[in-house]
């Protein structure tokens, strides 16, 4: 990054825009090569078992949780 700011600060193309997409782009490639890239597709989706235990258990904090949990799947 330094050698990008020194290399285009003396010039009359040099832009807060500019440099704020180069380092927006440096951080997304290190965040891909750290973190990987989420494809929901590729991704299997597990069943819930919390909410099978949930459904046995009566109270209004189960049923609060038991609603969030069917408003994700849909």
């Amino acid at each position: 990054m330094e050698a990008l700011i020194t290399f285009y600060k003396g010039s009359q193309s040099f832009d807060i825009d500019m440099l704020d997409s180069i380092l927006y782009s440096a951080v997304q490639a290190v965040g891909e090569s750290i973190l990987g890239i989420y494809q929901p597709a590729k991704s299997q989706k597990a069943p819930d078992n919390t909410a099978k235990q949930l459904s046995k258990q009566l109270g209004m904090n189960t049923s609060i949780q038991l609603q969030k949990r069917a408003q994700r799947v849909s």
